[in-house]
């Protein structure tokens, strides 16, 4: 599977409200209502999203939603959507949690935990809690 640059393009954030200190390098960033994330070929949607900074640099973001929602068009159309995603901006990961559904053409993943890696399109699948006895239903396109 190709690889896709998201990791070098510039972070775009946008909502209808938003909190910032501008001054402080390590201060959180917090957008509120609409709130979407475009970097490259990947796109998340959600309610609310906090982005972590550490010296200045963004590293991390926890969107929060009824769903929040992720797309990534290159190489292939992968979206997805879950009550919480954490995106690691340094690491290039997606971890999904909570009601997970992801779809890669005709392939379907639920569960209640799914991490994705945004570079090399590799995913891990699990529950949060292995004792609770959730499973991951895998749906399977064969013709693929």
């Amino acid at each position: 599977m190709a690889q896709t640059n998201d990791g070098e393009e510039q972070i775009r954030l946008a909502g209808n409200s938003a909190q910032a200190n501008l001054e402080d390098p390590d201060s959180d960033w917090s957008f509120d209502g609409d709130v979407q994330l475009e970097r490259g070929s990947l796109t998340l949607t959600a309610d609310r999203m906090t982005a972590k900074r550490t010296e200045g640099d963004i590293v991390e973001i926890i969107a929060e939603g009824e769903p929040a929602q992720f797309t990534q068009n290159e190489p292939s159309l992968v979206t997805a959507s879950s009550s919480n995603m954490t995106y690691s901006v340094t690491d290039e990961t997606i971890v999904l949690s909570g009601d997970v559904i992801l779809l890669q053409g005709g392939n379907e993943i639920r569960g209640e935990r799914i991490e994705y890696d945004v570079s090399s399109g590799e995913l891990i699948a699990g529950s949060t809690n292995p004792a609770d006895g959730q499973q991951i239903e895998f749906v399977l396109d064969d013709e693929e």
